[in-house]
C-alpha cells in the first residue's frame, strides 16, 4: 500500500506563524511559534521580541510532540 502525505507549503507555514503572532499580540501574550510537517521537521518558526530565547526550544519540542 502506498500512502501519500500532503505537506504544508513554506508559504502556508509562514502565514500560520504570522497569524499566531498577530493573535498573541492581540491577547498581549509573548510567544514563540513553530510549524512542523508530519515528520516533525520545522517548516517555519518565529520568536516574538520580548520572548526569552529558551521559549523557542520549548515551542519546537511541543510542536514535535
Amino acid at each position: 500500500m502506498i500512502v501519500q502525505l500532503e505537506s504544508l507549503s513554506s508559504a502556508s507555514a509562514l502565514r500560520i506563524v504570522e497569524a499566531a503572532i498577530v493573535e498573541a499580540t492581540r491577547q498581549n501574550f509573548c510567544v514563540a511559534v513553530v510549524v512542523v510537517d508530519a515528520q516533525g521537521h520545522t517548516l517555519a518558526s518565529a520568536r516574538m521580541e520580548r520572548a526569552t530565547p529558551p521559549i523557542l526550544t520549548f515551542a519546537e519540542d511541543k510542536a514535535y510532540t
